[in-house]
């Protein structure tokens, strides 16, 4: 009888897997077609909810997709901003794209959207006339903070967070991420807020080179990235939480057969 009992009762389970299966919608693969003759070949970012994306095509210009009007060139085609605009980041709200416009400079800053179409961000108090590299990095949910940075021919570089109200805003070396809300800028081993100004980061323990921040958790208090080891051509992905003010990196063992790993800190 207990035998029987269990048989029904595998059967009803596997038939209620089955069941949750096919309710699940099946994957599907979308291509996203042509930009005025030319086929897209990457897909660089992506919207929250998936529905807009910005890529290169493979005439090596940028694109916006949405479904309802497919694959849109970005590129200014006259006036000030006449170039190819090269796009590195697109806003959650899908709203916004950034990056840099590659005109008679070696590059300036630019926000994109359908409404507005190319509009440059200008550059630093700072920034040299020329020989400068520029570039718009992140944007935050809604596109209205926009972080980057510039590049002279020194090699002296700067970060930026712009505003439509208040501009370009120096925030210390580099600026490669932002938080959702635009309040927290994450750059080459620094945190910058508004209030506390730029804050440098520790390294991995042991580890004489800073984090690279790469993203920010939705509120900044989470910042992931890569920081080098004592062998500055070694990169360990690495986490900082604010909470603890610590870049932490799991690192396996090589010589551990059993693949034991150790925390950073």
């Amino acid at each position: 009888m207990r035998c029987e009992l269990a048989t029904v009762l595998v059967v009803l389970a596997l038939l209620g897997a089955e069941r949750e299966a096919a309710a699940q919608p099946a994957a599907t693969f979308t291509g996203l077609g042509f930009v005025e003759g030319s086929r897209t070949k990457e897909g660089i970012d992506v919207s929250a909810d998936g529905s807009a994306i910005i890529g290169e095509d493979e005439a090596g210009r940028s694109f916006f997709w949405t479904e309802a009007t497919g694959a849109v060139r970005i590129e200014a085609l006259s006036g000030p901003t006449t170039g190819r605009a090269l796009v590195y980041g697109l806003s959650d709200d899908g709203s916004v794209a950034v990056g840099r416009l590659d005109a008679f400079s070696l590059g300036d800053p630019m926000r994109w959207s359908q409404a507005t179409g190319i509009q440059l961000l200008g550059a630093l108090p700072s920034d040299s006339v020329s020989g400068e590299y520029r570039a718009a990095e992140a944007a935050s949910a809604d596109g209205s903070v926009i972080v980057g940075h510039a590049m002279n021919g020194f090699g002296h570089v700067k970060g930026f967070r712009w505003t439509a109200e208040r501009g370009m805003q120096d925030v210390g070396r580099w600026a490669f991420a932002v938080s959702a809300n635009g309040a927290v800028v994450g750059g080459m081993g620094t945190r910058w807020t508004e209030a506390g100004g730029e804050v440098q980061l520790a390294g991995l323990p042991g580890g004489p080179y800073p984090m690279f921040v790469r993203d920010l958790s939705h509120d900044g208090a989470i910042m992931v990235g890569d920081a080098g080891t004592n062998d500055m051509f070694t990169q360990r992905a690495v986490l900082w939480h604010a909470s603890s003010a610590c870049v932490r990196s799991r690192t396996c063992c090589a010589t551990s057969t059993a693949s034991i790993c150790r925390t950073g800190c």
